[in-house]
């Protein structure tokens, strides 16, 4: 048997990250900084082109990327993924440590020494939803051994990812494609007597047969309208305070509104929208609410242009809903977010959320009502155009059509 040859496992083209590297080193420039250090997976996946198996996070073989402003870039990951991250990167400079036990603190002072920034002022994941990946004592302890001074440099690598290149776009459209999908595929095989467990290991399974990598997350709520189902009142654990609960072990009842919200992750990007399902006939105020809360979505994605401020949104949404006499009532302090290489990412719309929308940029669009008879969230992903009205990504197939 001949042995199987793998020249190249870059998924973007070269010139992606060519043109990436060059936009730090000139932000680097404009900041006065000499180096953009970077420890975590994603990050270091969108400079690099290397990312290992999902989830990716290795707290015993962590990665470490340097973008010096002046010179070439240097890559330093564990020896177990040397060969991976050779075949996967556009980087020429790829270096191996071996501890397993602590972080290779004197390889990375020779990567500082070697790219020319060594005593100098560095850039690191110091901010605004960035995560270091090594013990925090341990970066102390690098602090202390070298001369460098390390600042937040968050709002340079949120410069860059907020706005999606055309490849990446791309994975998040079909990310998008496959979620919806499975959503369908799921509304025609759920049936009463279902746990929510086997309802969400249905989802995951749909979505990997799809060709998705895996689900980004899945969760999900039921309700039933009393009203209408005289003498049922039980509904799983609820809409109002339980919203991201995990799936449990309890059986779907005819009759019962399903509110799923999930994600599929496709080449590390990720979707993410929720749908609606009713075993049985929707009621008249349930079927109204869902009218509402489609509109509002649509009113808000409308709304939105270059230029528009992400709190801007936020107002017009909060002033249509006062023109209906509602509220906003899911309560998760937003009503959209950006959506890339990690499921919930800047900017974020919401009121304390001046950040000016811009093309290029992918998000989510997600006012929501829960009430005592469903969630009424009906989540859209969507990319900022030039001019114009933004495109939306998500299937627009309408799941709300009620299955006896």
């Amino acid at each position: 048997m001949g042995k199987i040859m793998i020249e190249s496992l870059i998924e973007f083209p070269r010139s992606m990250y060519i043109e990436r590297s060059k936009k730090v080193r000139d932000l680097l420039m404009d900041s006065g900084i000499d180096a953009l250090f970077l420890t975590n997976e994603e990050n270091i996946f969108y400079f690099s082109g290397v990312r290992f198996f999902p989830p990716g996070v290795s707290y015993t073989r962590p990665s470490f990327l340097v973008l010096p402003r002046d010179s070439d870039p240097i890559l330093l990951v564990h020896e177990n993924h040397l060969m991976h991250a050779k075949l996967s990167t556009w980087i020429k400079d790829v270096r191996s440590y071996s501890e397993m036990n602590a972080a290779p603190l004197d390889s990375i002072i020779q990567m500082f020494k070697d790219s020319g920034v060594l005593n100098s002022k560095i850039a690191a994941e110091l901010g605004y939803e960035q995560r270091i990946n090594m013990p925090y004592i341990t970066f102390r302890n690098l602090e202390m051994k070298i001369s460098n001074q390390f600042i937040d440099g968050s709002h340079i690598i949120w410069r860059l990812r907020m706005k999606k290149m055309g490849e990446e776009i791309d994975c998040i459209k079909t990310a998008c494609r496959i979620l919806g999908k499975a959503y369908r595929e799921l509304f025609e095989s759920i049936v009463p007597g279902m746990s929510e467990l086997e309802v969400a290991s249905l989802m995951r399974a749909t979505i990997c047969r799809l060709g998705g990598e895996r689900p980004s997350f899945i969760v999900l709520s039921t309700a039933i309208d009393s009203n209408t189902h005289q003498g049922i009142s039980e509904f799983s654990p609820h809409t109002l305070s339980l919203m991201t609960r995990p799936p449990l072990d309890r059986r779907i009842k005819s009759g019962e509104l399903i509110w799923i919200d999930s994600g599929v992750v496709y080449k590390g990007y990720n979707s993410d929208f929720s749908r609606i399902f009713i075993l049985g006939k929707p009621s008249d105020r349930q079927a109204r609410m869902y009218k509402l809360v489609k509109q509002l979505t649509r009113e808000c994605i409308s709304f939105i242009r270059p230029g528009v401020k992400c709190s801007d949104v936020v107002k017009f949404c909060n002033k249509w809903l006062k023109s209906s006499g509602l509220d906003v009532s899911f309560e998760h302090g937003r009503i959209g977010h950006g959506v890339g290489l990690l499921v919930t990412e800047p900017p974020h719309i919401g009121i304390y959320d001046d950040t000016t929308i811009e093309p290029g940029m992918v998000l989510t669009i997600e006012p929501g009502i829960t009430t005592d008879y469903g969630t009424f969230h009906l989540e859209e992903n969507i990319v900022v155009r030039e001019t114009g009205e933004p495109e939306i990504i998500s299937p627009q197939e309408d799941y709300f059509l009620y299955k006896e």
